[in-house]
């Protein structure tokens, strides 16, 4: 109830100068929470929650990042928290899933960036750097997750999803775009290829991560 009321407040407040202290509270607040989560070896919420915390200490570290893309993330995860509380059950670590991932982009420097920061998460990917290549795969391939930026040579993003929602294999595999494209229009045009969410650039590498965590829990329960 703390969490969402503060999270709350960070989503309502109109003072710019009042958000640090906000965030500040919801990070002292979240790794309490963590930490009483690993006790209980409540796995899958304790993992949530330390994703969180990173991305809470990241923007309490750095308050210029607090801005309505990551105020968006932060509510968001607070809410999947909440979800998550009201099905947590102990789970060995050995028990935690393996996803597939593939990753997207022609950008070696953003590719190799998304996929380290999916390591540090302990999530392993796949990455190409041709949107041709990675439909073929597609075709072939199930995956939990498929991260692709928007402009690429000769297929963009939008499409890659597109054709990917007419795929046996991946028609309900979430899709996250990374893209330079503000965020009213990135939301538009990802809902009308059939994405499920967009991350800005610059990337907040905690940010990724946590909507990553996220949409591989969706992931996990549309194929249940």
């Amino acid at each position: 109830a703390q969490l969402r009321t503060l999270s709350q407040n960070l989503l309502r407040s109109t003072r710019e100068a009042d958000l640090p202290g906000i965030v500040f509270d919801l990070y002292r607040t979240v790794h309490a929470l963590t930490a009483k989560a690993a006790f209980a070896k409540a796995q899958l919420f304790a993992q949530t929650a330390s994703a969180i915390e990173a991305l809470l200490k990241e923007l309490d570290d750095k308050p210029n990042r607090i801005d309505a893309s990551t105020i968006r993330t932060v509510n968001q995860s607070i809410e999947f928290l909440d979800l998550l509380f009201h099905r947590v059950s102990p789970r060995p670590h050995d028990d935690s899933p393996e996803f597939k991932i593939l990753i997207v982009d022609d950008d070696v420097v953003s590719r190799k960036s998304m996929s380290r920061a999916l390591e540090l998460a302990s999530l392993k990917s796949a990455t190409v750097d041709d949107p041709f290549a990675a439909y073929e795969m597609l075709k072939k391939e199930s995956f939990d997750l498929v991260v692709t930026d928007i402009n690429m040579p000769g297929m963009d993003g939008f499409e890659l999803c597109e054709k990917l929602r007419s795929m046996p294999t991946n028609a309900r595999t979430p899709v996250i775009f990374v893209t330079t494209l503000n965020a009213f229009e990135a939301r538009v045009r990802s809902a009308q290829s059939g994405g499920d969410d967009f991350i800005p650039k610059p990337i907040s590498f905690q940010d990724l991560r946590q909507r990553l965590e996220k949409a591989l829990e969706h992931s996990k329960h549309r194929q249940a």
